[in-house]
């Protein structure tokens, strides 16, 4: 109720009503003041009129009289009519109560009490409309009549739908304004597992084949696919029959599968299978994995025995040594036979799970290999393997991977043998015949020769003893006999020795090396005894053999020597010294002599015959001589040539500037600091010393100290020595095979044709400036430019002839036997050598003790052997 009254403590009047009104919320003027007390006053209102206050709800649904206060002072109360109009001044139009606003005010009135919370003003409120629902299409509301069928689904198929709320009546609120209907409550449903909703979230549909599992709050697709815990196979209930009467499809199932994770291995006959039946399948097996299979080893299965066992086993005990190659018997084998099938091996395959994990395997395959050999084909396929068809019959042979069919004939490389080798017969009774053997040479066209005895022997003894026997002879040749070579007869022994060499002279005797003969006129020097034809003789096929005629042995007359009409006796025409010169010429030459030595006192020497100085031949001085030059004593620092032979009893001493040479061979005790070439052989008894010697033939240097020490020793055919090189280390180059002075012939012949090239090159440019232009050249110039041509020409035929000669030098240095040249040293090789064989270079390197030689090895380097 509200306040009409209150009690201030204020002794002052005035102030009492001013705070007083104050309290109550009215002017000074509208109260009354009276004392109350010492130092009080009351203050009230007079005449003060009801009073009412309106609250309207926030959701202008209704209005209240907060509060309804009587009058105080007989002021004037509250009337409907007041309610009402302010009301009407909030522009509160609907739901009003008259009935109750009267009611109160008059009640209020009446009593003196105040009234509060009084509602007289109500909207209509919007009602709902139906609740939202679920319509299955399963269970009791399937289309199927089949219980078992009630709720399987399958991939889009419709398992339930949502009928959604219902929109309800608008209403009004307290003001007139209308109000937005109600929707009826949403029921909260969801899709669980293998459910898919459609976009307005009203039809819910299966994604998979399964049961269909439904609650008030949602429904699920129940995946009937069962995968084995080591996922290799997967089985599934199948119901042919779906819900909704439909007939589950083949692609209906692959589809599950496929969202199970099910890609491999899967039955689809097993499927349709299950698919055509009325009634539900149970546990249908409807996908298999893949177990991943192991590599395989290849396996040859043969078509014929050795020894009577396994070819392999025999193979093995081949390569170990224990079983002798000659003694295994094999199986007589013909044309087409199969010898041996190969199985090959399994590749290792990788598994599969039927949800898609590969399964590694772990044994790779093991292949063994077999090659088709000698007389045996290869099918196409690749496996098989056959005798080849032109075999008339063989052995089957299998060695260390390697098959193949021995043919038992073997022809010599001469054609002069047929070899059969026949093994005993196999446990089927198959051996060689006397007839096939016969049919295998008629084969190979073998007419001649054939012993027919040998060929029974051969096939009792390898019958009887149980083994093979090889390279019998079944068919033999004649072979030709050689013709005997020429030879030629010396009645006075004209062929040469060395000489005997003796301690207490310090030279070489030449009366012991038979080489020199005095001879009377018409006596018989030589016999020539010619070579013979010889008898041919045919191989086994009848090839006749021509028998090889012996070689003549050549002798030519070399001045004052007569030759019979037949060519075959050589006879003195005048008394001299007979000499035979390189072998094949034989000569008598009157004998000249010089009692001392070549000196001022004789001069320079140019004879036409023999020369026998029994002296010295001095340094600075000259002598040739067309036939054998004998020197007692020595030559120094002088030039010697003869067409025949030198033969010096002492030594050859040079300070580098005489020169000693001979087409035939030089004979001597030592050589030092000399230069010496001969065309046949060179003999040296004790030392060469820093000298430069050369021969087209032989060097020996070993009947007595034998040593080569320090300068160049090269002999085309090879040297014998005692010792090479010195312990100070000397360097001595010893060559065989090598033909320096050909060498350098051919170098000078390559400048030369150089020289020549250059300056027709030049001759070109000059006459093609004078000769390119059709222009008439003044007379002097015309003149020079044939000159020029000239020379240009020859200058050609100059070149042509050079290269021609350059040729025949090449063929000359490429005829040299490189391949059997050797050094033969007996003693020792010192440090310093250098060694040239072929062109190939060898250096010592360190001393070599004892007998060796030195040739080229198979690569072309120059080898030393012990």
């Amino acid at each position: 109720m509200e306040q009409t009254s209150v009690i201030i403590s204020n002794p002052d009047r005035k102030a009492a009503r001013e705070e007083g009104a104050l309290k109550l919320g009215v002017l000074p003027k509208e109260v009354t003041v009276k004392e109350a007390g010492e130092g009080q006053f009351e203050v009230s209102l007079f005449k003060v009129a009801g009073k009412f206050e309106i609250f309207v709800q926030p959701d202008k649904m209704a209005a209240f009289i907060k509060t309804l206060s009587p009058p105080q002072q007989d002021g004037e109360p509250v009337t409907a009519e007041d309610i009402l109009t302010d009301l009407a001044n909030q522009e509160i139009i609907c739901g009003i109560n008259t009935e109750l606003i009267n009611q109160v005010t008059a009640k209020v009135a009446a009593d003196g009490e105040s009234a509060h919370n009084i509602r007289i003003a109500e909207g209509k409120k919007s009602s709902p409309g139906q609740d939202s629902r679920i319509e299955y299409k399963i269970g009791v509301k399937a289309l199927s009549d089949k219980p078992e069928a009630a709720d399987m689904v399958k991939p889009g198929q419709v398992i339930a739908v949502k009928i959604p709320a219902a929109v309800g009546t608008g209403g009004q609120d307290i003001y007139g304004q209308e109000l937005e209907p109600l929707l009826g409550a949403d029921q909260p449903f969801s899709a669980g597992a293998n459910v898919l909703v459609s976009e307005d979230k009203l039809t819910y549909t299966a994604e998979i084949y399964g049961k269909a599992i439904a609650s008030r709050e949602s429904v699920l697709v129940s995946n009937l696919v069962e995968i084995a815990e080591d996922r290799m196979s997967a089985r599934m209930t199948i119901m042919p029959i779906m819900a909704d009467t439909s007939r589950l499809s083949l692609e209906d199932v692959l589809a599950t599968l496929a969202k199970s994770g099910v890609v491999h291995g899967i039955h689809e006959d097993a499927i349709k299978t299950a698919l055509d039946q009325d009634s539900p399948q149970q546990q249908v097996l409807v996908a298999e994995g893949s177990p991943a299979q192991e590599g395989t080893k290849a396996v040859i299965k043969f078509g014929f025995r050795m020894n009577n066992a396994d070819p392999e086993a025999i193979s093995t005990a081949r390569q170990e040594g224990k079983i002798n190659n000659l003694e295994i018997s094999k199986e007589l084998v013909k044309a087409n036979d199969v010898l041996a099938k190969k199985i090959p091996a399994a590749e290792l395959q990788n598994g599969c799970t039927v949800t898609g994990e590969t399964l590694e395997g772990s044994t790779p395959p093991e292949d063994k290999a077999i090659t088709a050999g000698e007389n045996v084909t290869v099918l196409d396929d690749g496996l098989t393997y056959v005798v080849a068809n032109d075999i008339i019959a063989g052995y089957a042979d299998y060695n260390n991977g390697t098959l193949s069919v021995e043919k038992p004939l073997r022809i010599s490389e001469d054609k002069m043998h047929a070899y059969l080798t026949i093994h005993p017969p196999a446990r089927q009774g198959k051996g060689l015949t006397a007839e096939i053997i016969i049919n295998l040479l008629k084969h190979r066209q073998i007419k001649h020769g054939i012993i027919r005895a040998n060929i029974k022997k051969a096939i009792e003894l390898a019958t009887t003893k149980g083994k093979p026997l090889h390279d019998v002879i079944i068919a033999k040749g004649k072979p030709p006999v050689e013709g005997q070579d020429g030879r030629i007869d010396f009645p006075l022994n004209l062929e040469k020795t060395a000489g005997t060499y003796h301690e207490d002279s310090d030279l070489i005797d030449f009366r012991e090396r038979g080489m020199i003969k005095n001879v009377q006129k018409g006596m018989i020097l030589a016999h020539k005894i010619p070579a013979q034809k010889g008898i041919d003789g045919y191989d086994i096929f009848g090839n006749t053999l021509p028998a090889v005629p012996g070689i003549e042995k050549d002798l030519f007359p070399k001045g004052n020597v007569a030759v019979s009409e037949d060519g075959l006796t050589f006879t003195a025409e005048i008394e001299g010294m007979a000499t035979l010169i390189d072998n094949d010429k034989i000569g008598v030459f009157e004998m000249y002599e010089i009692a001392g030595d070549v000196d001022y006192s004789t001069g320079n020497l140019a004879m036409d015959g023999m020369l026998n100085i029994k002296g010295w031949i001095r340094s600075g001085f000259t002598v040739t001589a067309t036939g054998d030059i004998l020197v007692g004593g020595g030559i120094e620092d002088a030039t010697v040539e003869s067409a025949a032979n030198i033969l010096v009893k002492g030594g050859i001493v040079s300070q580098e500037q005489g020169k000693v040479k001979a087409k035939g061979d030089i004979t001597a005790r030592f050589v030092e600091r000399a230069r010496l070439h001969a065309g046949g052989n060179i003999y040296i008894h004790d030392e060469i010393m820093r000298s430069k010697v050369s021969t087209d033939g032989f060097l020996s240097i070993k009947s007595g100290k034998g040593r080569i020490r320090g300068g160049t020793v090269s002999a085309i055919q090879g040297i014998e020595a005692n010792e090479i090189g010195s312990t100070a280390g000397v360097i001595t180059v010893v060559m065989a095979a090598t033909n320096l002075a050909l060498k350098k012939r051919i170098n000078i012949l390559n400048r030369k044709i150089i020289q020549l090239q250059r300056a027709k090159a030049k001759m070109d440019a000059v006459l093609l400036r004078y000769t390119s232009k059709n222009k008439k050249l003044p007379p002097e110039v015309a003149k020079k430019i044939s000159q020029l041509a000239k020379q240009r020409r020859n200058f050609v035929q100059t070149e042509e002839k050079m290269n021609k000669i350059k040729e025949a030098f090449c063929a000359e240095l490429g005829a040299i036997d490189t391949k059997h040249a050797k050094i033969t040293v007996k003693k020792s090789v010192y440090i310093g050598t250098i060694v040239v064989i072929g062109g190939q270079v060898l250096k010592i390197m360190e001393d070599i003790t004892g007998p060796a030689t030195f040739m080229l090895d198979d690569e072309g380097k120059v080898a030393v052997r012990k």
